[in-house]
C-alpha cells in the first residue's frame, strides 16, 4: 500500500488512507492475477463498495448543490462540484466514513457499524469529536455532508452501512501444508 500521510494532515486522515489500503487489499484478493492497468481501470468497482455506495440512494447534484449551500452559503459552486465529485467516487465515500469507526472506539464500543437507530448513529457523529481552537478540522465533516445532504433516505444508508461499512481484510498463506509431513 502506498500512501502521502504527512505529519501536518489531519488526526482522521490516518485511518482514511487505510481504508482505501484495505479496499485495494480486497480488490486484489478477490482477482490476484490482474495486472496494474486493469487495476486502475476497475478500481472501485468492487460488489462491497458498490454495495455501500447504493447509488440509488445518492441526490442528483442538483438536489446536493441546494441541500448543502443552505448550510455553507459561502461554498463556491466549484467547490460544491469538487465535493461532490469527490463524495460520489464509491472509494472516497467508504473512506470518508471511517471516521464512525474512530468515534466508535472513542465511545467504548466496537470498531465496527452496528447501530441500532437513527438517534444512536446520530449521537456518534454529533457527540464524539469535541472540537475548540486551534483544533478546527472536524473528523465529522465529510460523513455529515454525506449523511445530511448527499444520501436521500437515511434509513436505508444506516441498513446499508451496517450492513457493508467495515472491511475485513483475511490474509492467504499460500502453498502451507498443516498437519502433513
Amino acid at each position: 500500500m502506498k500512501t502521502d500521510i504527512v505529519r501536518q494532515d489531519p488526526v482522521p486522515t490516518v485511518g482514511h488512507e487505510i481504508k482505501h489500503g484495505l479496499e485495494n487489499y480486497i480488490e486484489v484478493l478477490n482477482n490476484p492475477n490482474m495486472n496494474a492497468q486493469y487495476f486502475r481501470e476497475q478500481h472501485g468497482t468492487g460488489k462491497r463498495l458498490q454495495a455501500l455506495f447504493d447509488r440509488e440512494n445518492i441526490r442528483e447534484f442538483k438536489d446536493f448543490y441546494s441541500s448543502i449551500k443552505k448550510e455553507f452559503p459561502r461554498m463556491s459552486d466549484e467547490q460544491v462540484v469538487g465535493t461532490y465529485k469527490y463524495l460520489t467516487n464509491p472509494s472516497e465515500f467508504s473512506s470518508n466514513l471511517q471516521p464512525f469507526i474512530s468515534a466508535n472506539m472513542m465511545k467504548g464500543r466496537a470498531g465496527v457499524p452496528n447501530y441500532k437507530d437513527l438517534a444512536d448513529l446520530e449521537d456518534i457523529m454529533n457527540n464524539t469529536f469535541k472540537l475548540s481552537p486551534p483544533i478546527y478540522h472536524d473528523p465529522m465533516m465529510y460523513p455529515k455532508m454525506i449523511y445530511n445532504h448527499l444520501v436521500k433516505d437515511k434509513q436505508r444508508f444506516l441498513n446499508i452501512f451496517n450492513k457493508y461499512g467495515f472491511v475485513v481484510a483475511t490474509p492467504i498463506a499460500g502453498g502451507m501444508t498443516y498437519g502433513k509431513e
